[in-house]
């Protein structure tokens, strides 16, 4: 299966979930409890400082997105729109 970066796979025996990080496009299984991992619908919001250069991930999903902080500055948002 393609992998894009901030995609989310889960287990669909136990419920673990990843996130993929760098995903270049390539042709890849995950399995977990012996299964292959599927996609998730969502992807998650990826955050940016741009003065340290700290990134973080929201993964949960309330519908809102957080007022993020970093420095003492708004972290810049890169994902989903990456």
């Amino acid at each position: 299966m393609k992998i894009d970066r901030y995609e989310v796979l889960y287990c669909p025996v136990c419920g673990a979930e990843l996130v993929v990080l760098k995903g270049k496009g390539g042709e890849v299984e995950f399995y977990c409890c012996n299964t292959i991992m599927k996609k998730k619908e969502k992807k998650v919001k990826a955050f940016y400082c741009e003065i340290c250069g700290s990134e973080l991930l929201w993964t949960f999903e309330s519908g809102i997105t957080p007022e993020l902080h970093c420095c003492n500055q708004p972290m810049t948002m890169i994902a989903p729109d990456t």
